[in-house]
């Protein structure tokens, strides 16, 4: 699908040109444009993903969620500073345990792996 700009607002249209999502969500420059494993963030690292339809799929109050990867996305509850995996249900399968800067710090899995730095350390 592909990200469009109207009035202010990002949408999304298939490769026949059809509008699939109509222009409802914050643009955000261009940030936050592509789906990853069927979803989307939808606001500024908020946690909120949307699915192809439009559907949000997933909204779990968290503070922090990146795009996912290989079926985990990178999360953060509200209110704690530990990272965490979280499924595509919006679960979190590798609980909140890893510290954030400038003690740590996580990446997307790649390849079944995931770097996770540690005091600086990878």
């Amino acid at each position: 699908m592909y990200r469009f700009v109207k009035d202010g607002k990002a949408g999304y249209i298939d490769s026949g040109g059809r509008i699939v999502i109509p222009p409802i969500l914050e643009a955000y420059g261009n940030y936050g444009s592509e789906f990853h494993d069927g979803l989307l963030e939808i606001a500024v690292s908020d946690g909120r993903y949307i699915d192809r339809t439009g559907k949000v799929v997933i909204d779990r109050g968290f503070y922090r969620g990146w795009d996912f990867s290989e079926g985990l996305a990178v999360a953060m509850r509200k209110g704690e500073n530990l990272w965490g995996y979280i499924d595509t249900s919006g679960e979190f399968v590798i609980t909140p345990r890893f510290e954030t800067t400038p003690n740590g710090y996580v990446h997307p899995f790649s390849d079944g792996l995931a770097m996770i730095e540690v005091k600086g350390k990878n």
